[in-house]
């Protein structure tokens, strides 16, 4: 059973390589006919580099089909990235290039036709629009529409490679890509099939556009027999946000935003959107629902507070306040003030700062006596 298994992983392996070997293949054929063909177009009125044009176009052949813009092509415009791949599948399907390029190119106003004859006919490495498989020998799903419809991408389509199945684009499902996926319903428009997604108020599936058009209403929603799935305003409810934050209503939903700082309670985020005052602040009019919450003067309105701190006064602060000291470097202890302690690293860095000083004071006062000798002399 392991040894089975494990030959079936191989196999797999090996087919997911050949077939992203084959993809790659494709695309970077059709890279340089891209390339190619934008070549062409740029040294289209390009002509001879010689002073002897009669003797050129008689020599070397018309410009059109000369083997000198068949060079410049390929050295210029073609492998723009230096890619090995490139180069080497340029060198393995140089005559098929060529061919192309001197016997059909020649007789044709336009470039059309070198995918087809490079990357199909000889490179063998793509498939028409529309097919897929080794041999290039199976279908795409197709309707009316073309391949899946239109509304997908097949899988392999015009390589040699691929499952074959339709990758729908969204809202869309089923082999050819003609069913509407939940979440979508089909507008009536004749025989083409269009898929559109249900309103935001649709839990799943509905039968056309727009609230009424729902099967079932998404949570957030409440169905009305007239206007069909309507929004429901959790803000109406109370107490729907927490203590200082208010209520801003969303389809489906809601959100909880923070009031402003001096607000305990609020209908929106400004200032004057304050109901209830946070601690520390009051109302500035008392008359209006809202207004603004001004910082409370503790100081003042409490006559008493600090008195029962020896030494201390009050001092208001933004919502609160704070007791002091009046006398400078006393902090408060207990009941009272007392003079700050002594900080010992503050002291010895005084002690220091103090004896730099007075050796600066002594090295300036010998200078200055050396100067003045000097000066004498």
């Amino acid at each position: 059973m392991w040894i089975g298994s494990a030959v079936r992983g191989v196999l797999v392996l090996y087919c997911v390589f050949i077939n992203a070997s084959a993809s790659s293949e494709c695309d970077l054929c059709r890279d340089i006919v891209k390339e190619f063909k934008s070549g062409l177009a740029k040294t289209e009125k390009s002509g001879f580099a010689g002073g002897n044009t009669n003797w050129e176009e008689k020599s070397l052949g018309k410009w059109k089909t000369s083997e000198t813009r068949l060079v410049e092509i390929v050295d210029n415009h073609v492998c723009k990235h230096d890619s090995k791949a490139c180069h080497a599948f340029i060198e393995k399907h140089e005559e098929a290039l060529e061919d192309w390029y001197f016997n059909i190119y020649k007789d044709q106003d336009n470039s059309d036709g070198l995918d087809e004859h490079l990357c199909i006919d000889f490179a063998k490495v793509c498939c028409p629009p529309g097919t897929f498989s080794r041999n290039c020998d199976q279908m795409c799903p197709m309707d009316e529409g073309g391949v899946c419809g239109g509304r997908g991408k097949c899988d392999g389509d015009g390589t040699r490679s691929g499952l074959g199945v339709c990758k729908c684009d969204d809202g869309y499902q089923g082999k050819f890509c003609d069913i509407c996926s939940d979440k979508y319903y089909q507008e009536a428009t004749g025989n083409i099939k269009l898929c559109k997604k249900c309103d935001v108020s649709c839990e799943d599936t509905c039968t056309g556009e727009g609230p009424n058009g729902c099967d079932d209403c998404a949570d957030g929603y409440t169905w009305d027999s007239n206007k069909g799935c309507l929004d429901d305003n959790e803000c109406e409810t109370e107490e729907t946000c927490i203590e200082g934050k208010y209520c801003v209503n969303t389809d489906g939903s809601h959100e909880c935003k923070a009031c402003s700082g001096d607000c305990k309670a609020c209908i929106g985020g400004k200032a004057a959107d304050c109901t209830l005052c946070a601690d520390g602040y009051q109302r500035q009019n008392t008359e209006e629902e809202t207004s603004i919450c001004e910082d409370m003067d503790e100081c003042q309105s409490e006559s008493q507070l600090c008195k029962n701190i020896e030494g201390a006064a009050c001092v208001n602060t933004v919502g609160s306040f704070d007791c002091k000291c009046s006398a400078e470097n006393h902090v408060i202890e207990g009941d009272k003030c007392v003079e700050k302690p002594a900080d010992p690293l503050q002291e010895s860095q005084d002690e220091e700062d103090a004896n730099k000083k007075s050796d600066d004071d002594k090295k300036s006062k010998i200078d200055s006596s050396n100067k003045s000798s000097k000066d004498e002399l």
